[in-house]
């Protein structure tokens, strides 16, 4: 009961805190504007998290959450083609600095969070390796697959619309492979991997969807929720009927549910300044919350679920915010130095 409680006041505080400065759009001038995409992912790392909490910690009400994280990763992919897919599309030598740009925003963060995570094995008197030290998070790993597969794709193929084609058809047959084999391309997402989908059609239609949501905002909203209903209620009714079935419902659903997340990204703003910056920190959120739900108990001993997510969830922010600063002033300093090598060679 006390921890039921617990866990409605924190969905009461963290809806209000996102919500409370909600303001109706007449009309959207981009599909998926920056600053309201990182929005979302904050949001959705508040989701993923409920996911990853240890067995003797879940509760009815995280299970509920953590059952939608899927769709969070999904989201996850689908910003990050459509970001890849802008930034070749729209800045000046974006393939001549691909790797220079991306390699250290994915692997500083990740190596930060293994030192912590070293932190706290010696903490619980665990032994550590080597390997604790320098592994990548799986995630990482996926992302850093559709990295080079991008980066290859629109180094060969010029013209826009077959680089979209080969970005797709690769998506899929990463997804069929990781899903039908033991093969694990995409590692545990072949369902999520399809986000990367998405944010190519999102961004090579992006005129034609921001003009049918300018349009129809309405039928939009309600079309897509009923279609996401609907598919939830089939794909729980059905759920181990049959490989394929689970997989097609569960790849409709995440469709329906990134086309909602857009219209009502179009719709709706929530920008507010904790939004903005847990969006911010939304990947090393993602990074490092894993660690502290899954080793906390090691260290700390706590009897109630609701308290232990909660001081997770807390030390998984702090965490992340120390993280994202020390990584942004590693990375400023980098392209300050840089600034001056060109100025002198100039």
């Amino acid at each position: 009961m006390v921890t039921n409680i617990i866990m409605v006041l924190i969905l009461i505080l963290f809806a209000t805190q996102a919500l409370c400065t909600t303001k109706r759009k007449k009309e959207s001038n981009n599909v998926f504007e920056l600053d309201e995409g990182i929005v979302y992912k904050g949001l959705w790392a508040f989701v993923i998290m409920m996911v990853h909490v240890p067995n003797g910690y879940t509760n009815t009400i995280q299970n509920i959450i953590g059952s939608f994280a899927y769709i969070g990763v999904t989201y996850f992919f689908m910003s990050s083609s459509y970001g890849l897919l802008y930034g070749v599309n729209n800045k000046k030598d974006y393939l001549k600095l691909f790797w220079k740009k991306h390699i250290p925003k994915l692997l500083l963060p990740c190596f930060m969070a293994n030192i912590i995570n070293v932190i706290i094995m010696a903490l619980a008197k665990e032994e550590v390796s080597f390997w604790t030290f320098v592994s990548i998070n799986k995630y990482v790993l996926v992302l850093l697959l559709f990295y080079i597969l991008f980066y290859i794709i629109n180094l060969i193929v010029k013209n826009k619309k077959m680089c979209y084609i080969f970005l797709i058809i690769t998506t899929v047959l990463i997804s069929i492979i990781t899903y039908t084999t033991k093969i694990k391309l995409a590692y545990i997402w072949p369902i999520e991997v399809m986000g990367f989908l998405y944010g190519v059609l999102l961004y090579a239609f992006r005129e034609r969807i921001l003009d049918i949501i300018n349009k129809k905002q309405f039928f939009m909203i309600v079309s897509s929720f009923v279609a996401s209903a609907i598919l939830g209620i089939i794909y729980i009714k059905f759920k181990g009927v049959s490989q394929l079935s689970d997989y097609m419902i569960k790849i409709c659903l995440s469709f329906f549910f990134m086309v909602l997340n857009i219209v009502i990204l179009n719709s709706f703003s929530i920008k507010n300044k904790i939004n903005m910056y847990l969006g911010k920190i939304s990947f090393e959120i993602y990074l490092i919350h894993i660690i502290i739900f899954d080793r906390l108990h090691e260290i700390l001993y706590i009897n109630n679920s609701a308290i232990y997510i909660v001081t997770s969830m807390t030390l998984s922010f702090i965490l992340s915010m120390f993280i994202n600063l020390l990584c942004t002033k590693i990375l400023s300093k980098g392209k300050g130095k840089s600034k001056n090598e060109k100025r002198q060679t100039n």
